[in-house]
C-alpha cells in the first residue's frame, strides 16, 4: 500500500522514470542527462545533497507565505538565497540592451563575483556580453 505524499512533499519526490525538468526546447535531454554532469560546474553528490536538505527546509517553512505573496517576496525570501548558496553573482531587473520591445529578465546570473565586480561600471552591453 502506497503512503499518502502530502502536498509539500509531493514538491520534492520523483518518480525514477519521470523527468525532473521541462525545459521546452531550451537543453536537449541529452545534455541534461549525459554533457552537463561531466562539466567542471557540475556538483557533487554531497552537495547537492547539503543544498536540497537545506532548500527543502525553507521551502517547507515558507510556502504558504510566499504562494500568498508577490514576485518580490519570492524573489528576496527564496529565489536570492538558492542563488547565493549555488554560487552566483547577479544583478537583478537590468532591462535588455537591444529589444523590439522593453523586456527586463529577473536576473542576470555571472559565475562569481569577480566577473560581476569587473562589469559593475560597464555598459549595459558589455554586463549581457559578459553573460
Amino acid at each position: 500500500m502506497k503512503r499518502k505524499v502530502s502536498q509539500v512533499e509531493s514538491l520534492f519526490v520523483f518518480d525514477t522514470e519521470e523527468s525532473r525538468w521541462q525545459t521546452n526546447g531550451i537543453f536537449s535531454d541529452h545534455f541534461l542527462r549525459n554533457r552537463l554532469p561531466s562539466s567542471e560546474y557540475w556538483p557533487n553528490n554531497d552537495r547537492v545533497e547539503l543544498l536540497y536538505k537545506k532548500f527543502s527546509e525553507l521551502w517547507r517553512k515558507r510556502y504558504i507565505g510566499l504562494g500568498n505573496g508577490n514576485e518580490e517576496t519570492t524573489r528576496r525570501e527564496f529565489l536570492e538565497h538558492l542563488l547565493d548558496n549555488l554560487g552566483f553573482s547577479y544583478f537583478s531587473n537590468l532591462s535588455l540592451p537591444v529589444s523590439n520591445r522593453a523586456q527586463t529578465p529577473d536576473y542576470l546570473l555571472f559565475q562569481d563575483g569577480e566577473t560581476k565586480d569587473r562589469v559593475f561600471n560597464e555598459s549595459l552591453e558589455t554586463k549581457f556580453d559578459e553573460f
